[in-house]
């Protein structure tokens, strides 16, 4: 899987996911490029005074500038940071004990359940809670840098175990720690596009997802015995 941050090799996911991501990531290419616009108009923004109330305690104390470098590399890495998600045992904590915010590679999130079910609660103004229910096959585009939420799960055997795969964005560390004293300008700008362009995203259908696959077991198997992220990185010219 593809975690953390990218000065570091890991382990790629296995192809099928990685031509999910890739074909997400190209059937919405209008989408990012103008979420790479809006978020662009950071280098600038982020000084401005008038957005004192976006702006977190750790930029007030540690002013990092944005450079278009980091917004280049945090729209490149969108979704292609993958893990994980599995529960089975007792539940989970009650849900509004497990309230948080994300950190920045969560800005833009896409999440899919692949077996069994668990929901997803989001806490609104005024202490409201919006609830998903999500079950085998659903799949959700969300920013939960920008809004408290927490995961719930019943009591379950291994058998009916929950398993979700998250999809959030990969950064090398240094565009990471910049962007984090910066999550709240992000998450707005995220949010802002979101509220404008939701609806035109979209899932790739099997076909699309299938010549992508082909194309990339095409181009990297030969190299699937010693392939790290930078392989496939440096395949791609990033």
């Amino acid at each position: 899987m593809w975690i953390g941050t990218i000065d570091i090799p890991h382990a790629r996911a296995p192809w099928s996911i990685v031509a999910f991501v890739e074909s997400i990531r190209e059937i919405n290419q209008p989408f990012l490029e103008y979420l790479e616009s809006q978020l662009l108009q950071l280098e600038t923004e982020w000084e401005d005074e008038s957005n004192i109330h976006n702006i977190s305690d750790a930029q007030r104390n540690n002013p990092l500038p944005i450079t278009r470098k980091n917004i280049e590399n945090f729209v490149s890495g969108i979704f292609r940071n993958v893990a994980i998600q599995q529960h089975y045992g007792d539940s989970s904590d009650e849900r509004h004990a497990l309230y948080h915010f994300d950190h920045v590679f969560s800005a833009l999130h896409l999440s899919v359940t692949l077996h069994g079910s668990r929901s997803v609660g989001f806490l609104l103004t005024g202490n409201e809670e919006f609830v998903l229910d999500l079950n085998e096959g659903d799949i959700y585009l969300s920013a939960p840098a920008a809004i408290k939420h927490g995961v719930s799960v019943e009591a379950r055997s291994y058998e009916d175990r929950s398993v979700a795969i998250q999809f959030r964005t990969l950064l090398d560390s240094e565009s990471g720690k910049v962007l984090e004293t910066h999550k709240a300008l992000i998450s707005a700008k995220v949010c802002h596009v979101l509220s404008q362009r939701h609806k035109t995203f979209q899932v790739p259908t099997f076909e699309e997802w299938e010549r992508v696959y082909k194309n990339l077991i095409s181009k990297y198997a030969a190299q699937d015995c010693e392939d790290t992220i930078e392989i496939y990185y440096k395949g791609k010219g990033g």
